[in-house]
């Protein structure tokens, strides 16, 4: 038997617990345990813009300081291009990552494949304990399928195919039409607008970087604000994919800068999170709501106080961003900026204290750490000085850590 001391060591939150008491046999998710060297309510943040492409039914769990569980229903092509798309959001931002992928099926409950998917994760750790990587166990993928027998106890370790799915190569999906492509005009779109791909044409020209073919789209009369199959917006599309020049056509065509997209993303949001300066102006001149909110009610200034530079932040302040706004989770933009990974880091907290974060300064989020307690996690040692003067001068007691450092 594998270990378990990951799973053994956890204390699952309710939310965890209704998800997988909502699950039954015949339900087939993806379990995605990982290990991270950052804080797993960082890498949430880090991922919302990197996964705007994926439809509502993935969700994110906190296990543990740097243990996170995703979890959704898909293909087995669509699960491992998610594994890319994480293996490549962490090496963007210089974190390392063991991906464990458990396939739940009805040979166990959904908490024993839960179980199952963080011994996968402990084998992983030990195998690349300093590098990222990521290993399947898919019933529905042979190349990915080992079987079961070393997570099932009691189960002799030379009969792992007694407890796995059997092949035939002569199997055939007897659901499968071959006339499927029919629903698809001579352009590749079916009678909803969509390609197979799930997208509209202004999409697919957005995604195209093609200028042009947004031009005909929307002289034709496509609609500007027509979701995909995704539930993503034009415009997110063209902030996250495109040119700051197809952003203006969309925009000038009546985009909705507030329109939302998948995981309540917003345009602004995008644009905040990823340093886009000439779209956030673009977006702001055209009414975008700097006060507007993603799920979780994280703003666009809490994403670029985390994850983009002092420029955008103080645009965003002039604009009349909240800078003492609290999230679902309890973060402020402050809390966000202390916990970032980058070099505008000092810059940005500093020009957050100077614009009245210090009002918030002592707030405690919903894990129980104020700014001060998650600049000692994190270690951002050259933060807490400036934190320490800003209480000071505003007549506040320092927090215990600062008080024990001192």
């Amino acid at each position: 038997m594998l270990s378990s001391n990951i799973f053994d060591g956890l204390e699952l939150e309710d939310v965890l617990r209704e998800y997988l008491a909502g699950l039954d046999d015949y339900d087939e998710p993806y379990f995605i345990s990982i290990k991270l060297n950052i804080c797993s309510e960082s890498a949430i943040k880090m991922l919302i813009p990197k996964l705007d492409h994926l439809d509502d039914d993935i969700y994110a769990f906190k296990l543990d300081k740097q243990l996170l569980l995703l979890s959704l229903e898909c293909e087995v092509d669509e699960v491992k291009s998610l594994a890319n798309i994480l293996l490549s959001a962490f090496a963007e931002n210089d974190v390392i990552a063991q991906i464990a992928v458990f396939h739940h099926n009805c040979l166990g409950t959904p908490i024993d494949t839960f179980k199952w998917s963080t011994q996968l994760l402990e084998e992983l750790i030990d195998k690349s304990p300093s590098e990222s990587a990521v290993e399947f166990n898919d019933f529905s993928d042979r190349s990915n399928w080992p079987g079961l027998s070393a997570y099932v106890e009691g189960r002799d370790p030379d009969f792992g195919a007694d407890i796995s799915y059997h092949y035939d190569e002569s199997d055939e999906d007897d659901d499968f039409d071959d006339d499927d492509d029919d629903r698809f005009d001579e352009n590749g779109f079916d009678e909803k607008g969509f390609n197979e791909s799930g997208f509209t044409a202004l999409i697919q020209a957005i995604l195209d970087d093609d200028c042009a073919a947004v031009r005909r789209q929307l002289l034709a009369g496509e609609d500007v604000n027509k979701l995909d199959w995704y539930n993503n917006t034009p415009l997110n599309h063209a902030v996250k994919s495109s040119t700051p020049e197809i952003v203006s056509l969309l925009l000038e065509a009546g985009a909705n800068p507030n329109q939302v997209g998948s995981y309540g993303t917003t345009a602004l949001y995008i644009a905040s999170y990823n340093g886009m300066l000439s779209t956030i102006r673009q977006l702001l001149s055209k009414g975008a709501d700097v006060n507007g909110t993603v799920d979780e009610g994280e703003s666009s200034l809490m994403a670029a106080a985390g994850n983009s530079t002092a420029e955008v932040v103080a645009v965003l302040l002039q604009a009349g961003a909240d800078i003492n706004a609290l999230s679902e989770n309890g973060n402020t933009a402050l809390i966000h900026a202390v916990m970032a990974r980058y070099s505008e880091r000092k810059a940005i907290v500093e020009l957050l204290l100077a614009n009245g974060a210090v009002e918030t300064i002592n707030h405690a989020n919903m894990h129980n750490s104020t700014a001060m307690d998650l600049v000692f996690d994190y270690e951002h040692h050259e933060l807490i000085d400036i934190l320490a003067g800003a209480m000071s001068e505003a007549g506040l007691k320092p927090s215990h850590l600062t008080a024990e450092l001192a």
